[in-house]
């Protein structure tokens, strides 16, 4: 298989009300550890990514709750049981953000966001016309969000 990376996304702290005012509009990952984080389980990437990055600091990441779906995340943090960490791409169509501070994690990891292809064989044409509309509306991302949505990171030689 061959992989495209298209995007990278970052991982953002989500806050309402009482706990507005213990987050900053960027957060580092040793200041998450006082707060009480809610996020997806353990069978969610998002949760993956989270884990091992704390485990690179020799840290176990343990939330107060871990919840299926991430309109039940958005539900408890509007509710103030506690703040989330998720990927923005995963955040960002959610409605309702309005009254929830959204600060980026600086030291967070990144999530690569891209196009797996067999490396035998081309794609047909249906495949080919969706990977070029995946890949611009990716660029337009990139461009919208610039602060969130990193662009591919460069390759290695």
């Amino acid at each position: 298989l061959g992989y495209q990376e298209l995007l990278r996304d970052r991982f953002v702290l989500l806050a309402c009300g009482k706990w507005r005012k213990q987050v900053q509009a960027r957060m580092r990952l040793e200041d998450l550890l006082a707060l009480p984080i809610i996020t997806l389980t353990d069978a969610s990437t998002a949760m993956r990514y989270m884990s091992a990055a704390y485990l690179q600091r020799g840290i176990e990441y343990r939330p107060k709750m871990q919840v299926d779906q991430i309109a039940t995340v958005a539900a408890l943090v509007r509710e103030e049981v506690g703040v989330a960490v998720l990927p923005y791409l995963g955040v960002m169509p959610m409605p309702g953000l309005r009254a929830v501070q959204m600060s980026a994690i600086v030291d967070g990891p990144l999530r690569s966001v891209g196009i797996v292809t067999r490396r035998l064989g081309s794609p047909g044409p249906v495949a080919l016309a969706a990977m070029q509309e995946v890949a611009a509306v990716s660029q337009e991302l990139i461009g919208r969000h610039p602060e969130w949505v990193l662009p591919p990171a460069r390759r290695r030689r």
